[in-house]
C-alpha cells in the first residue's frame, strides 16, 4: 500500500507555525494542521486536505512546502524606512 502520511510532532507544527509568523496558541492539532496550511498557501484549506486525528498526509506536507517556496515565511516585506542622514542632505 501506498503511505497517505506520517506521525508529525505537535511541536514540530507550533515551530513551523511561529517561523512562518502565525501564533499557534493552545490549537489542537488539527487546528494547528489548518493554521500551518492557511499561513503558507495564504487562502483557506480546502476541507479534502484535512485527515482528521491529527494525520499530516503527504499531500499537506507537499502543499505547505509549496506554500513557502510561493510565498515565503511570514508577512511580506516591508520597504525600508528612508535614511535620515540622506533625505537631510538632499537625496
Amino acid at each position: 500500500s501506498t503511505s497517505r502520511g506520517s506521525t508529525v510532532r505537535t511541536d514540530f507544527l507550533r515551530a513551523v507555525a511561529e517561523a512562518v509568523g502565525a501564533d499557534p496558541g493552545g490549537l489542537a492539532k488539527d487546528d494547528l494542521i489548518r493554521l500551518v496550511w492557511e499561513t503558507t498557501n495564504r487562502r483557506p484549506m480546502p476541507a479534502d486536505r484535512l485527515s482528521p486525528g491529527g494525520t499530516v498526509t503527504n499531500r499537506v506536507l507537499q502543499d505547505v512546502v509549496d506554500g513557502v517556496l510561493e510565498n515565503g515565511t511570514g508577512a511580506p516585506a516591508q520597504p525600508a524606512p528612508a535614511d535620515d542622514a540622506a533625505s537631510e542632505a538632499g537625496g
